[in-house]
């Protein structure tokens, strides 16, 4: 489904359709499923400016991050008294499910009257709306705000919150939604009591239900005999519901009645839910199903209050917030979220009789006197006669403004047995308290957050996505990513890579944060157009139906090939289709290549399928491999073999086995694959995951048969790991993979190999390094992290505001470009390497995803054999202008670590940090921090630290060396350890040397304002790069660029080593440098100058001859004094 116009993205070109829905104008859904949206809502209101309420805070906070969903919370002033702690009331809109908004004047004033008048803090959320998310998108929503308020590190919560009186409340579809969270809330938490589970302090004490949006498909009497003049139809309504619900389903769908024939009334039956207020209108067409809505749960022994507004129609309190209505409402509410402020055992109880309050009344008759007994000092009670029920319109003749009340506390006899609940069903398949498969048939599902609590991670700023209906029969959808800059030429058209997530055909969709993070990575990283694509789940759908899915999501694609704008330009390549997926999502790519491999699958061109990509594929069998049946299991494994069998029962055909052909393509059951047409197939396998030992047995069945299949083993890795932590070190390595693996395609030759820790170099081979993103080349957008947008627009284009010799360009609207050929480092001689070096790869900083290259000298050149084998560990920061470089760059910076390390001989730990203007300073520092703290942590290691550092390190003789930017950094991180702010110990800080240091200010030097002919390193470069690098606003006279600044802290009383500065001549920043050592010694600091005539700026990693030589040989004189 397109999106066309939303209130939260600019418009997308819109697709030609005629209009199948058209709500009141605010929403029209058409033929193609395509929704267009005005640029603003509006619902039916009278007024649009009200009173203010002074004393009332209010601010918008996001409660989802990944979907950009939002709540305002509203905060009184503090109560008088003691107990300052206010209750919470989580309040949803109203608008049918597909329209509304926290923002409309109407719902704000509501909520700013109820924050005031109640008190309590009210926090007003949106939720997604449809038709572009059909129910139940926006229970899952409501489900996410109680989640996102549990931990109330919120400011406002944690100061004022009592959790413990939590109110959840609505009005019309907010209504519903409130149905619906309670009882999913009083299910989980009934089910955490159950297993033990320990739960924060959060209590849900009662649920506010205004006028509620229920429906059925058989007509109550006042929908079929309304009264004259109301102003929502049952036209509107049913509209609204064929817009919300799922394509196809009626209005006895569970969300619209919950009590309907497929409803779950045993989980409401069951449910510990707290007392319910619920508000209906006279005026209201759906009147009679709130009032039946109330007496069903009264039915079930819940407790109840049912208050009516005899003369008002539905939705009545935001139409007028400041209608006479809505304050005898609110004081209605008041006193319910008192009352839910009592001990369970203080409640009292009111006798179960239908009766009328007059708000206010002009001369109140006497009360019957059993009503006297349960009467509290000062709440004027009436006793209207009982009348006969009417059975409709029931009503007539009570006067206007009346409240009808049941009281909240229920002693109903208990509930009746509903239809279909003669025997209680009982739970014959459970998976982790997510999923319960009764033995009716029933599936009972729970919030899936319990297994994987939500998750904020960084946005990928660049990447266009939007939602699209591929099967409109079963109501599934697929999101598309498309990188935001388009391929410069037809060489780098993108392909199109098809994804499935995970989740064991049970669990999981693409809007599952972690999901969204990694789609957006593939896409701006390959690049690639990804289409991540939802699937039926088991046990409600059971397999095949999620295979039978994927070949329509492919059908689909056939189809949209030459039609769907994102897909039929020319920057996409459709003859580069990847089917990739991960666990049963990697399943289902393999069964997609077998349908289209024996022809079940027709694709024609332009499409062509060129590859698959299967990440540790989800697969069975009835006998146990060996790492299935080990006892005890493997240690520490995410995933266990119980888990795993689970899964099966509720995916598979009842009673089918694990021989099943979905779940064992080599069982006694399954095809023959050898006639099967397989394009390239990428498979990759975690050396911790207990099905391992099948996706070997997978990959090399394949390649007996011939064939073209790539094995890829990340050892320490387990199950479905790129999903898990979507911004790790293993996910980055699978996007290489792929990356390569999508280059060779064509002409490719099977294979098999696992990945390596250690390349060893030496005369005969070069093992190349993996090189970043930036270094290669490839072009993608980043900014820091914000609120992703509902859907990426980008119709206005935004301009270029910096651009660094075309290698990274920094856009208005924050957007960063890389892309280009890297900065050329040559080195001279031509050969790059140094015999018996030895590297590896090892990440310091997981949750940045940032490694370290450690090189290490041969034991001869360590000077092997007898006496003290331990070595210096030189820590060394690479240039660029805090902007470019990297550490792991091939060419002289490279060359120059070998040689540091072969020639010292010394550990030379080569540190990755966070580069601007995507990170501005001061991240690469804190980046250089965290990096002393994880050698710090090495250093103090007995055992389990690296393996290299352990055998080989000397950590009293460590040094801070850099280049350019790495020097200006290696300076900083010194002045924090000598100052006390960074701890070494037991690691010792022996020295510091600078090569080229990227020192400047605001005032000018000679170097800068006569330069020499010739720079590598112009002034304006120089500029450029301070202004992408600091924090907007800085001058160069900021603490990180100027040692020496006004605001710079004073480093005499700094206890810094003793620092060799390299100085060139030909270097516009020499004489910041000559400054920066003069200072240092006249602070009778131990500084070493050594200045090189003829060279530029950073010529230590531009080029090789004499001069590096000579620099080498005074690096090394100085770091053996320390010894």
């Amino acid at each position: 489904m397109t999106v066309v116009c939303d209130r939260t993205s600019a418009s997308l070109s819109i697709v030609p359709g005629e209009a199948e829905h058209d709500c009141l104008g605010i929403v029209q859904l058409l033929s193609d499923g395509t929704v267009v949206r005005p640029d603003a809502e509006v619902f039916p209101t009278t007024a649009t400016t009200f009173p203010d309420v002074p004393g009332v805070q209010w601010k918008d906070v996001a409660y989802d991050a990944s979907r950009g969903l939002k709540l305002r919370m509203y905060n009184p002033p503090a109560p008088a008294g003691e107990d300052k702690r206010l209750p919470v009331v989580v309040y949803f809109h109203g608008g049918g499910f597909c329209f509304g908004t926290f923002e409309h004047p109407h719902i704000h004033a509501f909520c700013l009257r109820l924050a005031a008048e109640l008190p309590a803090l009210v926090l007003s959320a949106d939720y997604r709306l449809a038709p572009e998310h059909r129910l139940p998108a926006a229970i899952d929503d409501g489900a996410s705000v109680l989640a996102w308020l549990r931990p109330a590190a919120e400011p406002w919560l944690a100061e004022s919150a009592d959790l413990t009186r939590v109110f959840v409340s609505g009005e019309s579809a907010g209504g519903n939604l409130a149905h619906h969270v309670a009882v999913r809330f009083a299910s989980e938490s009934s089910t955490l009591a159950a297993t033990g589970a320990a739960a924060a302090p959060l209590h849900v004490a009662g649920s506010i239900l205004i006028t509620p949006f229920f429906g059925g498909v058989e007509r109550t009497g006042i929908e079929s005999d309304p009264p004259a003049g109301v102003s929502l139809t049952v036209e509107m309504f049913d509209q609204f519901w064929r817009m919300s619900l799922p394509v196809g389903a009626t209005r006895d769908h569970p969300a619209a009645n919950p009590f309907g024939p497929g409803s779950p009334i045993s989980l409401v039956t069951a449910a510990a839910l707290p007392p319910v207020l619920v508000v209906a209108a006279g005026r209201d067409l759906l009147r009679d199903r709130v009032v039946g809505y109330a007496e069903r749960l009264r039915g079930m022994g819940k407790a109840v209050e049912l208050v009516g507004f005899d003369a008002e129609e539905h939705g009545f309190s935001v139409g007028q917030p400041w209608g006479q209505p809505a304050t005898d409402m609110i004081r209605v509410m008041k006193r319910f979220v008192q009352e839910g402020a009592l001990p369970v055992a203080a409640s009292y109880r009111r006798p179960l009789e239908l009766c009328a309050v007059v708000s206010p009344p002009a001369s109140p008759p006497p009360l019957p006197g059993p009503t006297a007994l349960h009467h509290r000092p000062g709440r004027r009670r009436h006793r209207w006669p009982r009348r006969p029920r009417a059975p409709h319109h029931r009503w007539a003749g009570l006067p206007p403004q009346a409240l009808l009340l049941w009281p909240a506390v229920s002693t109903a006899p208990p509930p009746p047995t509903m239809s279909g609940d003669m025997a209680a069903p009982r739970i014959v398949d459970d998976y982790r308290g997510v999923i319960q498969l009764f033995s009716d048939g029933t599936v009972v599902r729970s919030d899936p957050s319990v297994l994987r609590p939500p998750e904020l991670f960084p946005d990928v700023p660049g990447v266009q996505w939007q939602d699209v209906v591929y099967d409109a029969a079963h109501s599934l959808k697929l999101r598309m990513y498309r990188p935001s800059s388009p391929a410069p030429a037809a060489a780098a058209r993108l392909p199109v890579l098809v994804y499935f997530h995970s989740g064991g055909f049970c669990l999981g969709t693409f809007e599952q944060p972690n999901f969204h993070t990694g789609c957006l990575r593939l896409a701006s990283e390959l690049p690639a157009v990804v289409l991540s694509a939802d699937y039926r789940l088991g046990p409600e759908h059971r397999l095949p139906a999620a295979i039978d899915d994927a070949a329509a999501a492919l059908t689909w694609l056939r189809d949209q090939a030459v039609t769907h704008p994102w897909l039929a330009d020319e920057s996409v390549d459709l003859a580069r289709v990847f089917v990739a997926g991960e666990s049963s999502g990697a399943n289902m790519s393999h069964h997609v290549a077998v349908r289209h491999g024996s022809g079940q699958l027709p694709l024609s061109p332009p499409l062509r399928v060129a590859g698959h990509v299967m990440v540790t594929p989800y697969f069975g069998g009835a006998e146990r491999t060996a790492a299935e049946a080990a006892e005890p299991p493997l240690a520490g494994a995410v995933f266990t073999q119980e888990m795993y069998d689970t899964l099966w029962r509720l995916s598979l055909p009842a009673g089918a086995t694990r021989d099943h052909p979905v779940a064992n393509p080599f069982g006694p059951g399954s095809p023959p694959l050898e006639p099967v047409a397989f394009p390239s197939v990428l498979v990759v396998s975690a050396g911790r995951d207990i099905l391992h030992e099948r996706v070997l047995g997978y990959a090399v069945r394949l390649e007996e048969m011939g064939k073209p299949v790539e094995l890829v083993v990340l050892e320490d890795q387990d199950h479905a790991f790129f999903s898990r932590q979507p911004w790790s070190e293993a996910a980055s390595e699978l996007i290489r993979v792929v990356k390569r693996f999508r280059r060779f395609d064509r002409g490719f030759v099977g294979s098999r190999h696992r990945t390596s820790t250690v390349n060893t170099i030496d005369d005969s081979t070069l093992t190349p390094p993996t090189t970043s993103g930036a270094a290669m080349g490839h072009s993608n957008r980043s900014t820091t992290p914000i609120d992703p947008p509902a859907m990426s627009g980008d119709t206005a284009a935004p301009h270029v505001v910096e651009d660094l010799l075309g290698l990274v360009r920094l856009l208005s609207d924050g957007s960063v470009v890389r892309g280009g050929e890297p900065v050329a480092t040559k080195a001279e001689p031509s050969s790059l390497h140094v015999p018996g070096v030895q590297w590896k790869d090892t990440v310091y900083d997981a949750a940045r995803g940032l490694k370290v290259r450690l090189y290490r000298p041969s034991p001869a050149a360590a000077g092997g054999g007898e006496g003290n084998t331990k070595l210096p560990v030189v820590v060394h920061f690479h240039g660029g202008g805090y902007c470019i470089g990297s550490y792991n760059e091939p060419g002289g910076s490279d060359y120059f670590r070998q040689r540091l390390a072969a020639d010292l001989p010394a550990l030379v730990l080569s540190v990755q940090y966070r580069l601007a203007p995507e990170h501005r300073l001061p991240a690469a520092i804190d980046d250089g921090a965290t990096f002393l703290a994880w050698l710090r942590r090495q250093a103090a290691a007995d055992l389990g630290g690296e393996p290299w550092l352990a055998e080989s390190a000397d950590f009293s003789r460590t040094f801070l060396t850099g280049v350019s930017a790495g020097a200006n950094l290696a300076h900083h991180l010194a002045v924090q350890v000598g100052s006390g702010e960074a701890e070494l110990a037991p690691a010792r800080l022996a020295g510091c040397v600078l090569f080229s240091a990227f020192f400047g200010g605001v005032e000018r030097v000679a170097t800068e304002t006569d330069p020499p002919d010739g720079v590598s390193l112009t002034v304006a470069m120089s500029d450029q790069l301070w202004r992408m690098a600091l924090p907007v606003g800085a001058t160069r006279d900021h603490p990180v660029v100027n040692p020496f600044g006004p605001d710079s802290p004073d480093l005499a009383a700094v206890a810094l080593p003793p620092v060799l500065v390299e100085a060139p001549e030909l270097d516009v920043l020499r004489d910041h440098v000559l400054r920066y050592a003069a200072r240092l010694e006249e602070m009778g600091k131990a500084v070493e100058l050594a200045e090189f005539a003829g060279q530029q700026h950073g010529f230590s990693v531009l080029k090789w001859d004499e001069s590096n030589e000579e620099l080498i040989r005074i690096v090394k004189r100085f770091v053996s004094k320390m010894e």
